[in-house]
Protein backbone atom coordinates (compact mmCIF):
# COMPACT_ATOMS: atom_id res chain seq x y z
CA UNK A 1 0.00 0.00 0.00
CA UNK A 2 2.85 2.13 1.13
CA UNK A 3 4.43 2.33 -2.19
CA UNK A 4 1.35 1.83 -4.77
CA UNK A 5 -0.47 4.77 -3.29
CA UNK A 6 2.93 7.15 -3.34
CA UNK A 7 2.54 8.09 -6.91
CA UNK A 8 -1.23 8.99 -6.64
CA UNK A 9 -0.72 10.90 -3.30
CA UNK A 10 1.86 12.71 -4.44
CA UNK A 11 -0.01 13.65 -7.72
CA UNK A 12 -2.79 15.05 -5.12
CA UNK A 13 -0.43 16.85 -3.21
CA UNK A 14 -0.14 18.85 -6.36
CA UNK A 15 3.36 17.01 -8.30
CA UNK A 16 2.29 17.42 -11.80
CA UNK A 17 6.01 17.23 -12.88
CA UNK A 18 7.91 13.70 -11.72
CA UNK A 19 11.01 14.87 -12.82
CA UNK A 20 10.10 18.31 -10.76
CA UNK A 21 8.83 17.41 -7.76
CA UNK A 22 9.74 19.24 -4.83
CA UNK A 23 11.55 17.07 -1.96
CA UNK A 24 8.86 17.78 0.71
CA UNK A 25 6.12 16.75 -2.00
CA UNK A 26 7.39 13.22 -1.72
CA UNK A 27 8.60 13.25 1.77
CA UNK A 28 4.38 14.20 2.87
CA UNK A 29 3.28 11.66 -0.03
CA UNK A 30 5.39 8.90 1.96
CA UNK A 31 4.86 10.02 5.08
CA UNK A 32 1.13 9.72 4.72
CA UNK A 33 0.79 6.71 2.74
CA UNK A 34 3.15 4.84 5.14
CA UNK A 35 0.72 5.82 8.11
CA UNK A 36 -2.22 4.52 6.60
CA UNK A 37 -0.63 1.63 5.26
CA UNK A 38 0.97 0.45 8.65
CA UNK A 39 -2.85 1.39 10.81
CA UNK A 40 -4.42 -0.81 8.76
CA UNK A 41 -1.95 -3.84 8.92
CA UNK A 42 -1.16 -3.50 12.41
CA UNK A 43 -2.31 -6.46 13.13
CA UNK A 44 -0.67 -8.77 11.47
CA UNK A 45 2.78 -7.05 12.49
CA UNK A 46 2.03 -7.37 15.62
CA UNK A 47 1.62 -10.96 15.59
CA UNK A 48 4.77 -11.08 13.40
CA UNK A 49 6.94 -9.20 16.20
CA UNK A 50 5.39 -11.40 18.98
CA UNK A 51 6.16 -14.83 16.81
CA UNK A 52 9.38 -13.87 15.88
CA UNK A 53 10.35 -13.33 19.35
CA UNK A 54 9.28 -16.65 21.02
CA UNK A 55 12.39 -18.80 21.18
CA UNK A 56 12.28 -22.74 21.64
CA UNK A 57 10.05 -24.77 24.22
CA UNK A 58 6.95 -22.77 25.65
CA UNK A 59 6.74 -20.36 23.18
CA UNK A 60 3.70 -18.20 23.75
CA UNK A 61 1.70 -18.76 20.24
CA UNK A 62 1.81 -22.45 18.80
CA UNK A 63 0.54 -21.05 15.49
CA UNK A 64 -0.51 -17.68 13.67
CA UNK A 65 -4.23 -17.96 13.82
CA UNK A 66 -3.45 -18.73 17.79
CA UNK A 67 -1.79 -15.75 18.45
CA UNK A 68 -4.31 -14.07 16.75
CA UNK A 69 -6.96 -15.35 18.99
CA UNK A 70 -4.92 -14.80 21.72
CA UNK A 71 -4.20 -11.85 21.43
CA UNK A 72 -7.82 -10.29 21.20
CA UNK A 73 -8.47 -12.38 24.63
CA UNK A 74 -6.30 -10.64 26.14
CA UNK A 75 -6.89 -6.65 24.64
CA UNK A 76 -9.81 -7.25 22.57
CA UNK A 77 -9.88 -5.68 19.18
CA UNK A 78 -8.03 -2.70 20.51
CA UNK A 79 -5.76 -5.41 22.09
CA UNK A 80 -4.76 -6.05 18.27
CA UNK A 81 -3.53 -2.41 17.36
CA UNK A 82 -1.18 -2.70 20.29
CA UNK A 83 2.28 -0.67 19.43
CA UNK A 84 -0.09 0.88 16.69
CA UNK A 85 0.79 4.50 17.34
CA UNK A 86 4.55 3.21 16.86
CA UNK A 87 4.22 1.09 13.72
CA UNK A 88 2.27 4.40 12.26
CA UNK A 89 5.40 6.57 13.48
CA UNK A 90 8.23 4.06 12.02
CA UNK A 91 5.81 3.70 8.61
CA UNK A 92 5.83 7.32 8.22
CA UNK A 93 9.21 7.81 8.69
CA UNK A 94 10.73 4.71 6.66
CA UNK A 95 8.28 5.84 3.73
CA UNK A 96 9.26 9.42 3.84
CA UNK A 97 12.73 8.83 4.11
CA UNK A 98 13.00 5.86 2.14
CA UNK A 99 10.42 6.12 -1.54
CA UNK A 100 11.49 9.83 -1.53
CA UNK A 101 15.39 9.84 -1.56
CA UNK A 102 15.39 7.15 -3.77
CA UNK A 103 12.94 9.11 -6.24
CA UNK A 104 15.01 12.30 -5.37
CA UNK A 105 18.65 10.67 -6.13
CA UNK A 106 17.21 9.17 -9.42
CA UNK A 107 16.22 12.55 -10.63
CA UNK A 108 19.24 14.40 -9.25
CA UNK A 109 21.04 12.40 -11.08
CA UNK A 110 19.32 11.52 -14.41
CA UNK A 111 19.27 16.37 -14.45
CA UNK A 112 23.49 15.22 -14.06
CA UNK A 113 23.35 13.63 -17.42
CA UNK A 114 23.88 9.92 -15.63
CA UNK A 115 21.85 7.32 -17.68
CA UNK A 116 18.93 5.98 -16.13
CA UNK A 117 19.92 2.15 -15.95
CA UNK A 118 20.34 -1.16 -13.78
CA UNK A 119 23.36 0.69 -12.21
CA UNK A 120 21.62 3.94 -11.43
CA UNK A 121 18.84 1.82 -9.90
CA UNK A 122 20.74 -0.08 -8.06
CA UNK A 123 22.70 3.17 -6.92
CA UNK A 124 19.60 4.94 -5.46
CA UNK A 125 18.22 1.53 -4.09
CA UNK A 126 21.66 1.52 -1.66
CA UNK A 127 21.10 5.10 -0.86
CA UNK A 128 17.23 4.49 -0.34
CA UNK A 129 17.85 1.67 2.00
CA UNK A 130 20.83 3.41 3.73
CA UNK A 131 17.99 6.36 4.61
CA UNK A 132 15.76 4.34 5.84
CA UNK A 133 17.83 2.56 8.19
CA UNK A 134 18.83 5.57 9.89
CA UNK A 135 15.71 7.15 10.22
CA UNK A 136 13.77 4.30 10.96
CA UNK A 137 15.77 2.19 13.31
CA UNK A 138 15.06 3.65 17.42
CA UNK A 139 11.52 3.29 16.32
CA UNK A 140 11.58 0.02 15.33
CA UNK A 141 13.69 -0.87 18.45
CA UNK A 142 10.76 0.81 20.36
CA UNK A 143 7.92 -0.59 18.54
CA UNK A 144 9.15 -4.10 18.69
CA UNK A 145 9.82 -3.59 22.76
CA UNK A 146 6.17 -2.20 23.26
CA UNK A 147 4.47 -4.95 20.94
CA UNK A 148 5.71 -7.54 22.87
CA UNK A 149 5.79 -6.15 26.35
CA UNK A 150 1.26 -6.86 25.79
CA UNK A 151 -1.36 -5.02 28.04
CA UNK A 152 -0.12 -3.28 30.83
CA UNK A 153 3.62 -3.44 30.03
CA UNK A 154 6.85 -1.47 30.77
CA UNK A 155 6.72 0.45 27.74
CA UNK A 156 4.01 2.86 26.87
CA UNK A 157 5.29 4.97 24.19
CA UNK A 158 8.54 6.14 21.51
CA UNK A 159 9.60 8.48 23.91
CA UNK A 160 9.21 6.52 27.44
CA UNK A 161 11.01 3.63 25.44
CA UNK A 162 13.57 5.24 24.33
CA UNK A 163 14.79 6.93 27.56
CA UNK A 164 14.44 3.49 29.27
CA UNK A 165 16.85 2.15 27.22
CA UNK A 166 19.21 5.21 27.21
CA UNK A 167 19.20 5.11 31.03
CA UNK A 168 19.66 1.31 31.58
CA UNK A 169 21.50 -0.07 28.49
CA UNK A 170 23.07 2.82 26.76
CA UNK A 171 24.29 4.95 29.45
CA UNK A 172 24.72 2.26 32.51
CA UNK A 173 24.87 2.70 36.16
CA UNK A 174 27.60 5.02 36.34
CA UNK A 175 26.13 7.51 33.83
CA UNK A 176 22.65 7.36 34.98
CA UNK A 177 23.21 8.52 38.09
CA UNK A 178 25.41 11.72 36.58
CA UNK A 179 22.80 12.47 33.55
CA UNK A 180 18.90 11.47 34.92
CA UNK A 181 18.61 13.04 38.51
Amino acid sequence: MRMGFYEPVKELLGATDPNNTPLYLKVCAGAITGAVGSSLANPCDLVKVRMQCQTGKGSRYPSTANAFASIYKEGGVTGLWRGCTPTVQRAALLTAAQIPSYDHAKHTLIDMGYPDGPAMHFCCSMFAGMMAAIVTSPVDMAKTRIMNSGVGGKYTGVGQTLMHVVKTEVCGPFFHSCLFQ
